[in-house]
């Protein structure tokens, strides 16, 4: 048994940054369902598949040289913009390594215990607490990347985050 919850809201807005929502998770206990019948106890720090094409195309798109990724849990999305970002285009071995990357990937992550050595090699910096405590603290990214993070907020304050994203973000906000 699969289940697929994808919804595609674009907020047309005069800003240059544009919002691109992929999956608002207002219906999570169906996701819990989902993990359930999957044989999943624990929904985090992963998440579903079904979007990675989806935002591997965006991020592919949109270029960015600087990325904020809130919640980056296993770092699977911090992974792939590495990849298609950094390595992607690499015509020699001296690019595929760490020092030639361009790309500046930073992370918040909530919960320090799901970090790894792999995210000290993948992220440039991963700042550790609540989303709405740190971000005001730190400064403009080309793109702000959110995934499966949003349905952990009540409404009022996932709007309060939403446009404290929105304000750090040059190019675009993308959120699952």
């Amino acid at each position: 048994l699969e289940c697929v919850l994808l919804h595609i809201f674009f907020f047309n807005d005069t800003a240059t940054t544009e919002i691109y929502t992929l999956s608002l998770h207002d219906a999570l206990p169906i996701l819990k369902r989902c993990s359930a019948s999957l044989g999943r106890k624990t929904p985090m720090p992963v998440s579903a598949p079904y979007a990675i094409p989806i935002i591997a195309n965006a991020v592919r798109q949109i270029q960015p040289r600087s990325i904020l990724d809130v919640g980056v849990g296993f770092g699977k999305y911090g992974m792939l913009f590495r990849e298609y970002l950094d390595l992607w285009n690499a015509e020699t071995l001296e690019q595929l390594q760490r020092e030639a990357w361009q790309t500046r990937i930073e992370g918040i992550e909530v919960f320090p215990q799901y970090l790894t050595p792999l995210h000290d090699y993948i992220y440039d910096r991963i700042h550790i607490g609540d989303v709405l405590d740190v971000i005001d603290g730190l400064g403009q990214y080309d793109m702000v990347f959110m995934g499966d993070v949003l349905e952990h907020f009540d409404k009022a304050d996932g709007v309060r985050l939403i446009h404290k994203l929105h304000d750090h973000a040059d190019k675009c906000v993308l959120l699952t």
